[in-house]
């Protein structure tokens, strides 16, 4: 009995509020619905799986683990943990060669990890957040065996070919490309679009 006046009391309130509610004049706007609440981490795990989709768009690129395309072979493109891993994307092992697409080490990551492969173009590489990876090196650390050098290279906008910005020996490296020039006094900020790693 309880259970039937309880449901009774809830239909009565409800066709009392209908009753009461007042209309939108003629013309107006329907009412906006009520904002949903969206879990952070729900909402940060569907944006890491975009950036992961979005590289592995590259032929031949292939998932390494939940953060980590390898886009050739030995060059790898790893997307920051949105949970607050950024201390690790700042690691660059010993024996690799790693950018980063913001200041400080800090944002997307390319890791090349082989020697000697000549000058690579990743340039075309889809990046994480939209577009491609030209144009989007802020940070640079070379931790390439002691004594070692590696070249970056911009692509000149006549098509003519790469310009030699600089080298940098290993250990060595640029937290702020912005402050950094290239040999012929220009600046690096955000230019290069390949390497040549040791």
């Amino acid at each position: 009995m309880r259970k039937h006046l309880s449901g009774l009391l809830g239909l009565a309130l409800v066709g009392v509020l209908a009753a009461t509610a007042v209309p939108a004049p003629a013309g107006a706007a329907p009412a906006a619905e009520p904002a949903v609440a969206v879990d952070p981490v729900v909402s940060a795990n569907q944006t890491v799986e975009q950036q992961i989709d979005r590289m592995l768009s590259f032929p031949g690129a292939k998932r390494i683990d939940r953060y980590t395309v390898e886009m050739t072979e030995g060059a790898f493109v790893t997307v920051p943990d949105p949970s607050g891993g950024a201390s690790t994307m700042a690691n660059c092992g010993y024996y690799y060669l790693c950018l980063w697409s913001e200041h400080g080490f800090v944002g997307p990551r390319i890791t090349f990890t082989v020697c000697g492969r000549g000058v690579e173009n990743f340039g075309p590489w889809p990046f994480p957040d939209g577009g491609i990876w030209s144009d989007k090196v802020s940070s640079i650390m070379n931790n390439q065996s002691s004594g070692t050098w590696s070249g970056f290279y911009d692509w000149r906008s006549d098509g003519g070919g790469w310009d030699d910005l600089k080298f940098l020996k290993a250990y060595g490296y640029w937290r702020d490309l912005s402050k950094d020039k290239a040999d012929d006094g220009s600046h690096m900020n955000d230019r290069i679009d390949a390497v040549q790693t040791c």
